[in-house]
């Protein structure tokens, strides 16, 4: 394994683990009761668990190195990681 591809996999463990965190932040603001907290935190979390597998899947074979800029594009593709799988089979199609 080179650098990059262990550079690679910081950035995504950094990223899922920053959508974590994002989730327990948003699912803090759902409900009024725990038990409404907790499904929320649950659910938030299992989206971007998820999406954070999904991305794995699609850049394991990535030898960027790991930048600010790339960090925050991965956190933001596991919340909409949907829109991105789309396109990789898009492409696979093709």
């Amino acid at each position: 394994m080179s650098l990059k591809q262990k550079n690679n996999e910081l950035s995504r463990l950094l990223g899922a683990a920053i959508a974590v965190l994002i989730a327990a932040w948003a699912g803090s603001f759902i409900g009024d009761s725990y038990s409404a907290r907790a499904t929320a935190y649950i659910l938030i979390l299992a989206w971007s668990v998820l999406g954070a597998g999904i991305l794995c899947f699609i850049t394991r074979n990535s030898t960027k190195s790991v930048t600010p800029v790339s960090l925050i594009l991965w956190v933001i593709s596991v919340w909409v990681w949907p829109i991105l799988l789309l396109v990789y089979w898009q492409k696979k199609v093709k």
